[in-house]
């Protein structure tokens, strides 16, 4: 029996598990301190627990995974989403160690995961994307509002929206220290564009060169630009733009030649689409568009992988008519930051059609880890249908102990323009206003909405990522050092001018509330 290590955790883990063990092989998975009671440690044929807190020593290093398949007798890793699932250096220690990559060919990883080299493949195929512009101020003024992105990055990691050249440092700052902690690359900027269907394309090539491109996913309800909920197919996109979207990702892949799964990603905005980014890794949303045609695309994925001879059928048909994905996540709704903690209580009273659990009641859900809790998918025979089970779900869902974005989901579902279908990516800000509202009325606004900087303590359970002020003088409103919780990056700033005083040190692990340091 042929052995796969799978380098992630949590419900990918589990999900990658149950097809590869339908297929034969034997899976070996990997579990860190944080990890141990976690359900997908249940779900692999062996696990190698690391006693260790910190993830990166596992997880995030290459040497360790090639040496951890060799240990085990592992022909073959996948690496599931995240991680170092679309590192090209990861994909070369592989090679190095005679390992297969469950997942696409190193080259795709190299020529496909710089946004900036993406481009310049768009603009030879004259596929339209959004041109790219220089973060200094001087090339900026007159084209606000833009947006920083990571080049070599994705799922919204180092995206920061520049609305006025006065915070542009700040912001860049930001974004650069959150690129560096997720891969690295440079950052560049794009036109803002508000108010867009955020749409994506799955796309299958096999070894032989042939493509298939499947019905469209609509990711357009984001927060911190990453994806909340996902459904398929889009409610409200023309045969003609969808047809156009799918002949764009097949002209790409055609020409690129490169076999395994892909996502390509684009922003709709009326009749003009861009070409965003492509994924060379599996989605977190895959599991809408297998269940709209009930297939299985990790096999898919793997057959192309493991198998020369494997052929993909280019003519899948549509079976259900439409599926919809929601994440259950830890995280404060009345700011969207992730929020550590134990999950007293998980119970879903009324099961959707698929769930993908990463925690259970009595886990500890990680600041040094993704905040997803869940995968909530529901498949019917219409959209309403859907819809109409899904609130059945969160209506009976008992989950306590932590803060999630419970609230939120149920607002979506209720809302109009999510059932119109004609939501864009502005729809979380809705509800923002909403909150706010309610929070006035109440007086019990965050200091983010007075608008007031509030003593120097850590907003989350986290780590202190970067100190940037070690010592002297500071201004008020100046960023002094960022705590990293659940991959996000958040900066704590001066609430006034004077000399500092650092309480904690580079690495520490801090309370949500605790004083990081003083100004006098």
């Amino acid at each position: 029996m042929e052995r796969v290590l799978i380098a992630n955790r949590g419900e990918i883990a589990s999900r990658l598990s149950r097809t590869l063990k339908k297929m034969g092989f034997y899976t070996v998975g990997l579990a860190t301190n944080w990890d141990i009671n976690l359900p997908y440690v249940h779900d692999l044929d062996a696990i190698k627990y690391v006693a260790t807190d910190n993830v990166s020593e596992v997880f995030l290093n290459p040497s360790f995974l090639v040496g951890t398949a060799g240990e085990f007798s592992c022909k073959y890793i996948h690496p599931g989403y995240g991680f170092l699932a679309e590192n090209f250096e990861f994909f070369e220690a592989c090679g190095s160690g005679g390992i297969t990559v469950i997942g696409p060919p190193k080259e795709a990883v190299r020529d496909l995961g710089s946004k900036l080299k993406l481009k310049e493949v768009c603009e030879k195929l004259q596929v339209p994307t959004l041109k790219e512009i220089s973060v200094e101020k001087d090339n900026l003024a007159g084209l606000l509002p833009v947006i920083i992105k990571g080049s070599d990055t994705g799922g919204g990691r180092g995206m920061r929206i520049v609305k006025s050249l006065s915070e542009l440092e700040t912001l860049l700052e930001s974004a650069q220290q959150e690129v560096k902690s997720f891969g690295g690359g440079r950052v560049f900027c794009e036109p803002y564009l508000e108010n867009v269907k955020h749409i994506e394309i799955q796309v299958i090539v096999d070894k032989r060169g042939n493509v298939t491109a499947l019905f469209e996913r609509d990711c357009s309800v984001q927060r911190n630009f990453q994806k909340v909920v996902e459904e398929t197919p889009c409610p409200t996109l023309s045969e003609s733009l969808r047809n156009s979207l799918r002949e764009c990702a097949i002209r790409i892949a055609s020409s690129l030649k490169h076999h395994s799964i892909y996502t390509y990603e684009f922003l709709v905005q009326g009749d003009n689409f861009y070409l965003s980014e492509i994924n060379t890794r599996l989605q977190v949303e895959h599991t809408v568009t297998e269940e709209l045609y009930m297939i299985d695309l990790v096999e898919i994925q793997t057959l192309i992988s493991v198998c020369p001879e494997y052929v993909v059928d280019t003519t899948f048909d549509r079976v259900r008519e439409s599926s919809i994905q929601l994440r259950l996540y830890a995280e404060d709704t009345s700011s969207f930051k992730p929020s550590s903690g134990y999950v007293q209580e998980l119970e879903f009273n009324v099961m959707p059609s698929r769930l993908e659990l990463t925690y259970k009641g009595g886990n500890f859900v990680s600041p040094f880890y993704d905040p997803m809790i869940a995968k909530i998918i529901e498949t019917g025979s219409s959209r309403g249908e859907c819809v109409k089970n899904l609130k059945d779900v969160l209506e009976n869902v008992t989950v306590s102990g932590i803060e999630t974005n419970l609230e939120f989901l149920l607002w979506v579902l209720n809302n109009q323009s999510f059932l119109n279908g004609d939501y864009t990516t502005s729809l979380p800000s809705s509800f923002r206003t909403i909150k706010k509202n309610k929070q006035k009325d109440t007086g019990t606004l965050p200091y983010e909405e007075k608008n007031e900087m509030p003593e120097h303590v850590s907003p989350v359970l986290g780590c202190v990522s970067r100190i940037q002020k070690k010592d002297g003088t500071v201004q008020k409103g100046e960023p002094v050092l960022f705590i990293e919780s659940m991959k996000i990056l958040h900066p704590v700033f001066a609430n006034k001018a004077g000399t500092i005083e650092l309480l904690v040190n580079e690495g520490d692990v801090v309370k949500k509330g605790q004083l990081l340091f003083r100004v006098t």
